[in-house]
């Protein structure tokens, strides 16, 4: 090595160890030996700098596998929220069924003079409720009318008026 060429490389080693290559050369070390340091030294660098690379692609992998898990569980969470919510909805429609039966009967009553007590049929009061038919329990519950003065009630647990 020419002595011109440590001299352009002095600012790097200066950059690198924070020293000159002077004081490298008073404490007896050779241009090639200052230059083996160097290359090690870059070496070490790009290791690391691999080493970063790989390591935010470990914490990639680590950050889509931690992702996936919170994925499942909220899909999971949101499937056992639906299903909450499809049978407290369908309660709520069986309720309302039992409203219009309740509705239905006491105008039929009122209508043809009734009693409390008195029997009644399907095909009494049909006629006062939508569609001129008994409703269907959501839920699959069976629709039991009552007397006059009772309130009908639905097979399925739960489904009751006063129950919501």
């Amino acid at each position: 090595m020419k002595i011109g060429q440590v001299v352009k490389a002095d600012d790097r080693i200066n950059a690198l160890f924070g020293r000159s290559s002077a004081t490298f050369l008073n404490r007896g070390c050779s241009q090639a030996n200052i230059m083996n340091k160097m290359v090690g030294l870059v070496g070490c660098v790009v290791c690391l700098a691999i080493g970063y690379v790989a390591g935010r692609e470990h914490a990639k992998s680590e950050m889509r596998r931690e992702a996936n898990a919170a994925l499942q569980r909220s899909e999971a969470a949101a499937a056992e929220n639906l299903k909450v919510a499809e049978k407290s909805a369908k309660k709520g429609a069986c309720i309302n069924h039992l409203r219009q039966i309740d509705g239905a009967k006491e105008q039929w009553a009122l209508e043809k003079r009734r009693k409390a007590g008195d029997a009644v049929e399907a095909a009494d009061i049909s006629p006062y409720l939508v569609r001129d038919a008994i409703p269907v329990c959501p839920a699959g519950g069976q629709y039991s009318l009552g007397n006059i003065g009772q309130l009908p009630t639905c097979s399925e647990n739960g489904h009751a008026l006063g129950a919501l």
